[in-house]
């Protein structure tokens, strides 16, 4: 949120809620009326801190039977044409203060029924045997919503003021930024990153070349899973990838560091990286990468900090961490995208002269990669 306010641009989070969480209030009436605890605890943690948040839950739960499929219960957690009509209908009254100008007629928009989107068709998305399913077929993929405009598919903008960063709750069934651009009149732009690469890989990216994704940009809508946010990942902090470009660039670099790997095979998520040294933990979790301090701080001032720069790569469901002396650093990982990207840490080398080494700690026989390691003073 601070980043984006930087560079004048209004973070909007808009939470698809659990499935499991709302049928329930659905199937058991007498709980409709109870909060979404898990949607509502998140969105209360983000409006503390001044992040605008959208909580659509209640809503949701009083409209269930708008649609024949509101989420793609109960062996799917993706959403349904409901979420998806009834949070695109919340934020076009958010995104309606900014006063932005209209580029489509809304008399040529039409809504139109499809079976469910090819890459998704999977059996427990059919309308099933021996239960009350109207006039449908047995093994018939359930219906959807397709937008048109003029006959046509919408396109994205990618010159739109406004950009909506999901994952595939935001393109599932279709993709929430149709419902957007029928419902506000304005083109807009749409990047989807599977599962939680949308709040890993993808917040690194934007560090790394915040052009390619922000630029002309007013409103960011990130579209996510309220689970992806109570999933236990280590979210990139742009604070601290800025600070760490602070020291690189006003440090000096005084040593890279050479390392050699424990394994020979590259795991999948660090295939297209440069050069990893693959390490393994132990069956203990923990797995030495850096040790002898006399190597590593004897080409060092000792009477100022060093800094230790470190390129990695890992799974964000190992829960991994560096390790130095009695501090740790949790690591960033990518997601069920695997989408290879180095992740940078930066870590300090205090000036006190102590015995210094790194190793990394999570779960036992986890692979993860290092790249680069350099020493800054």
């Amino acid at each position: 949120r601070d980043y984006l306010e930087t560079q004048g641009i209004q973070l909007i989070v808009s939470l698809v809620p659990d499935y499991f969480d709302i049928s329930a209030r659905v199937i058991n009436p007498e709980f409709a009326d109870l909060p979404d605890f898990r949607t509502a605890n998140i969105v209360k943690q983000l409006l503390e801190k001044g992040i605008e948040t959208i909580y659509a839950s209640d809503i949701i739960v009083r409209n269930y039977n708008k649609y024949e499929i509101p989420f793609f219960y109960p062996f799917d957690s993706h959403p349904g044409d409901l979420p998806q009509d009834i949070l695109s209908s919340l934020l076009t009254e958010r995104i309606g203060r900014f006063k932005f100008p209209r580029q489509y007629e809304e008399k040529d928009f039409q809504i139109v029924r499809g079976n469910f989107v090819p890459w998704m068709k999977l059996s427990n998305q059919t309308f099933p045997k021996n239960c009350d399913i109207g006039s449908h077929k047995p093994g018939d993929y359930y219906p959807f919503n397709r937008i048109l405009y003029r006959n046509q598919e919408i396109k994205k903008d990618k010159n739109s003021k406004v950009l909506v960063l999901g994952n595939s709750v935001s393109v599932c069934p279709n993709h929430v930024s149709d419902y957007l651009c029928m419902k506000s009149g304005m083109g807009i732009d749409h990047r989807s990153v599977a599962g939680h690469g949308v709040l890993l890989t993808a917040i690194q990216r934007i560090f790394n070349n915040p052009m390619l994704l922000l630029k002309g940009r007013k409103v960011l809508i990130l579209y996510v899973a309220a689970v992806n946010l109570a999933s236990d990942i280590t979210i990139p902090n742009i604070r601290e990838l800025d600070s760490g470009e602070e020291i690189i660039h006003n440090c000096k670099l005084i040593k890279e560091i050479k390392i050699n790997g424990t394994e020979t095979v590259i795991p999948d998520f660090a295939i297209q990286l440069s050069e990893p040294s693959v390490f393994r933990t132990d069956k203990n979790g923990s797995c030495s990468i850096i040790g002898g301090a006399d190597k590593l701080t004897s080409c060092l001032d000792l009477t100022k900090d060093g800094f230790l720069i470190v390129d990695y790569c890992c799974d964000s469901i190992s829960a991994l961490k560096f390790v130095v002396n009695e501090s740790s650093y949790p690591l960033s990982g990518v997601g069920v995208d695997h989408t290879a990207i180095w992740f940078r840490k930066v870590i300090p080398i205090p000036h006190n002269g102590k015995p210094f080494s790194l190793k990394v700690v999570g779960q036992p026989n986890t692979l993860f990669v290092i790249g680069k390691i350099q020493i800054y003073q």
